[in-house]
C-alpha cells in the first residue's frame, strides 16, 4: 500500500466479506500504543532502470530512496490512522472490503514512532 517516497512501514491487508448493498464503516472505539523511540525510517524506493536491454532478466534496476517532502516535511504521524478501510470489491461473486492495518505510526519531522 506504500507509494514511492512514503515511509516504508509494515502493513497488513485483510479482505472481509460484506453483504451485498451494505456500506462498510470502521470506527476505532479505543486503542493503546507504546512509543518505539527515535527511528530512521527509509522511504519506499522508486525503481529506476539504468539500462534497457529488451530482456527483462538482463535489465539493471537501481532503487532510489528519495523522501516525499509532502510527507517527510510534516510534523504529524503517518499514516494518520492505524486501521482504515480500503477499496471494496468482489472475489468469486462475494463482495468484500479491505481492512488496512498499519501497526507502526511514524512522525517524520521528529523521527519518532509508536506501536
Amino acid at each position: 500500500m506504500s507509494r514511492p517516497g512514503e515511509p516504508m512501514l509494515p502493513v497488513k491487508i485483510v479482505r472481509v466479506a460484506i453483504p451485498e448493498g451494505s456500506i462498510p464503516e470502521l470506527r476505532i472505539l479505543s486503542s493503546r500504543s507504546r512509543p518505539l523511540g527515535a527511528l530512521h525510517v527509509a522511504a519506499v524506493p522508486r525503481g529506476n532502470v539504468r539500462e534497457r536491454t529488451g530482456r527483462l532478466e538482463d535489465e539493471k534496476y537501481t532503487p532510489e530512496f528519495a523522501e516525499d517532502d509532502q510527507i517527510f516535511g510534516q510534523d504529524t504521524e503517518f499514516p494518520g490512522s492505524p486501521v482504515r478501510l480500503g477499496p471494496a470489491g468482489y472475489l468469486r461473486e462475494q463482495r468484500f472490503v479491505e481492512v488496512i492495518f498499519a501497526p507502526v505510526q511514524f512522525n517524520p519531522a521528529r523521527r519518532q514512532a509508536r506501536y
